[in-house]
């Protein structure tokens, strides 16, 4: 327990500077800086969304309520967002101790093991970045489960395989990783809590060793059918949320896809040794050379072959090489997401095996060492912690964590734009041009690139120079919402109103939930008199954002319709929400006025002309209002002191005329 404790504080130390950095143009505003449904908090409409959102291609439910409660409780301070990261990180330190002390009861290496995780500088990724907040949530979860599962292993009980369950459920809502992890627990099985017999069982009742290991396996994958059928849902779900994306970057060649993957690898163990030259985005090679997949291959299968060979004397070093490498394969990138070669993040938890093979490796190659071996990872634990230390403040803002990534990394389009993005937030265009220019050149067939020049031209107020980097983006199938509105705004501007018309079309069609496209739509087939299809995408605007100004417009529209109940109670909404706007008061006594409710429609005038009192056509309404009351003399009385402030006005002297004839 205090081990724990312990470890928890050194990675909460080791990375406490991560709550000095902001927010960065990454994924953080699809997540959480942009993105109005989860700045909601957690409301009844904001949680029924988050369970079946897809944000950034991905369906993780539980990320995104953490991130709700994080609004909930700090608003938009980067500041608390990143302590909640930082806080998960720490407990998951802790937690690894507890997972590995409990099924081993090797206490020593454990707490090595766990130490490396804590600070290693590629956790640095998904705990200095807001949006990776899946890595660290997911694990939690998952370690939960790895918990759960040796408690079940030592005790029994459906109440604790139930705990599992629960556990890795919830991991799976965060981020689909885990969906390996019921083949980790079959690791496991073999070592350290040895309730799969590879070489031999006791009681085998005559039965061939081929036998007992068949029938052993399929008791233990019989017993995680459940789990098996969590991971197999998860897995359906991620490729339908990411199908589109998926789709874009299985277009590359498969071999070129399995010669990243296995470089991948091989780069993966190499920055666990020597953690430099770490990055936010690495990009993707078609060229990579054939020397240097051939060295990667030779490497994987040697160590693999190791690992099988020393199975029987040494079965921590197969287990943890096979942790690390079946965990990392649904992110190694043979069905790829994104144009990514590798990612620091998809380390978070697939190298706890390198670190667990090497600490009992060299612990049992040097039994008599352990004071030498201590010392040796009380220096690596604090060299690591200082490295990462020195990589935190490059995710403090957008400019320094795309500078340094280019500077890295290498030139890259997805670094090119997220660059120009913190500089146009700067009003340095020109500058960002050059920039947006560059990613172009880089990748002529990126959609996304020409969308981000186009857009950024646009915003600059350059429509015609934008509109054929937002048509290239849309014909190489960039299907972002912001990108058919961009679009639509550059037709618009240039006259070309139908086009533009259509565009909107396309955009709410693609994601309905997308306010501003449904907005505008409304506005413009408001213009055109089609007050049903007006009507229709005012109230999917409103759905999607409530608190876009547009209630009074929509219940002026259901007036026109004659369903004046609904339009007076959009009426009333506009009202409450800004009590200022005369016309919305001005509307609303219109529609009470219809309805036959003379005394409310009274006071809606009434507080519409204390707001106006030379509003002529208020006056006017007003004055009908309380004739139809009977009150004849206050009527005259409202449209003297208007005429008083609006002398000469024809329509207050007519409709006085008219109220003294009757």
């Amino acid at each position: 327990m205090v081990a724990g404790l312990l470890l928890a504080a050194l990675a909460l130390i080791s990375f406490l500077p991560v709550v000095d950095n902001g927010f960065v143009n990454l994924d953080d505003p699809d997540y959480v800086s942009a993105n109005p449904m989860v700045q909601r908090g957690l409301t009844p409409a904001s949680i029924a969304w988050a369970l079946t959102a897809n944000v950034a291609s991905n369906w993780h439910p539980l990320t995104l309520l953490s991130h709700m409660l994080d609004c909930e409780l700090f608003g938009l301070d980067p500041r608390g967002h990143h302590l909640t990261s930082l806080i998960l990180h720490a407990a998951n330190a802790g937690l690894l101790f507890a997972v590995l002390y409990a099924m081993t009861g090797a206490f020593g290496r454990s707490v090595v093991v766990a130490a490396l995780f804590a600070v290693h500088p590629t956790r640095v990724e998904s705990v200095a970045w807001v949006a990776e907040r899946k890595d660290v949530l997911s694990t939690f979860f998952g370690l939960l489960a790895l918990a759960a599962y040796a408690g079940w292993c030592r005790r029994g009980g459906r109440w604790r395989y139930l705990l599992v369950t629960a556990a890795l459920a919830l991991g799976l809502m965060a981020k689909p990783m885990l969906v390996t992890w019921p083949f980790l627990l079959l690791l496991l099985d073999v070592w350290p809590l040895r309730r799969l017999k590879l070489f031999g069982a006791d009681g085998d009742g005559g039965r061939s060793p081929s036998r007992r290991l068949a029938a052993q396996l399929a008791a233990r994958v019989g017993e995680k059918l459940p789990l098996f059928a969590l991971a197999a849902a998860a897995s359906a779900v991620t490729v339908l949320s990411q199908g589109e994306a998926i789709a874009q970057a299985t277009a590359r060649p498969f071999a070129a896809r399995l010669a990243n993957a296995t470089v991948a690898y091989a780069t993966y163990l190499w920055q666990t040794l020597v953690p430099s030259g770490l990055a936010a985005y690495y990009p993707f090679r078609d060229d990579l050379p054939g020397w240097q997949v051939a060295g990667a291959a030779a490497l994987l299968g040697g160590i693999s072959a190791l690992a099988l060979a020393l199975l029987r004397r040494a079965p921590y070093v197969a287990v943890g090489w096979f942790w690390y490498v079946g965990t990392l394969v649904p992110v190694i990138g043979l069905l790829p997401v994104g144009g990514q070669a590798r990612a620091d993040r998809y380390t978070y938890v697939t190298t706890v095996g390198i670190y667990l093979a090497v600490v009992w490796g060299l612990a049992e190659l040097w039994p008599r060492r352990r004071r030498l071996l201590a010392a040796v990872a009380a220096v690596a634990v604090l060299a690591l912690a200082a490295v990462s230390r020195a990589q935190i403040p490059r995710w403090r803002d957008s400019e320094t964590l795309f500078r340094h990534t280019l500077a890295v990394a290498g030139a890259s389009d997805l670094a090119h734009v997220n660059l120009v993005e913190a500089l146009r937030a700067q009003g340095r265009e020109e500058e960002a041009l050059e920039h947006y220019r560059a990613a172009v050149e880089l990748a002529p067939g990126s959609g996304n690139a020409h969308a981000a020049l186009g857009g950024a031209l646009h915003a600059f107020g350059r429509p015609a120079e934008a509109l054929p980097h937002l048509e290239k983006a849309v014909a190489l199938g960039v299907r972002q919402p912001p990108v058919f509105h961009t679009l639509a705004l550059a037709l618009d501007e240039l006259g070309r109103e139908e086009e533009a018309l259509e565009q909107l079309r396309r955009c709410v069609e693609i994601e309905p939930r997308f306010a501003p496209c449904q907005r505008d739509l409304a506005v413009r087939l408001d213009r055109r008199g089609d007050v049903a299809g007006a009507v229709e995408h005012y109230r999917l605007a409103l759905r999607a954002a409530p608190g876009l100004p547009l209630y009074g417009r929509l219940g002026v529209l259901l007036g026109q319709r004659g369903e004046l109940d609904e339009a007076a109670a959009f009426l009333r909404q506009a009202v409450r929400r800004d009590p200022s706007s005369i016309t919305d008061r001005f509307n609303l006594g219109v529609t009470l006025a219809r309805q036959g409710n003379l005394p409310a429609a009274a006071r809606e005038l009434r507080a519409a002309l204390r707001l106006a009192p030379d509003r002529t056509e208020v006056a006017v309404m007003l004055a009908q209002v309380l004739a139809a009351m009977g009150q004849r003399q206050q009527a005259i009385a409202v449209l003297e002191e208007t005429r008083r402030l609006r002398p000469g006005d024809p329509s207050l002297d007519r409709a006085l005329d008219q109220l003294r004839a009757q």
